[in-house]
């Protein structure tokens, strides 16, 4: 898809669900994708994320396979809703080199708390 298309698709979810589209992303080159699962069905993808520290353009593809989960990074400000069918991009700014926690914050099965990873910025 090109500029013009993503361009108009985020205005879109802008105007029509801000709280679900924080971050999004132009470009999927390079992309990372981390999918979300109940623990019972497989947990996250990955629940240690490595990324380059201080470096512009890294992004992440969020999808859910089941029901409706979130990404909370709080030392980053990130918080999505991730809706199965709908993938969310979040493109990071440059981040310092250490360890971030992440974890859904929507109570998505009797096992929800486990739903927990860390972010590596090397």
């Amino acid at each position: 898809m090109n500029n013009r298309i993503y361009g108009t698709l985020f205005i879109l979810l802008v105007v029509i669900s801000p709280l679900a589209m924080t971050y999004f992303a132009t470009n999927e080159q390079n992309v990372t994708m981390l999918t979300a699962r109940t623990p019972e069905n497989g947990n996250w993808s990955l629940t240690r994320l490595k990324i380059p520290a201080n470096t512009e353009g890294i992004t992440l593809k969020l999808v859910s396979d089941d029901v409706v989960h979130s990404l909370e990074i709080p030392d980053l400000g990130i918080s999505v809703e991730i809706t199965p069918g709908h993938p969310i991009y979040i493109q990071f700014p440059p981040i310092e080199k250490g360890l971030y926690s992440y974890f859904c914050h929507v109570p998505c099965s009797p096992l929800h708390l486990d739903m927990k990873g860390i972010l590596e910025a090397l």
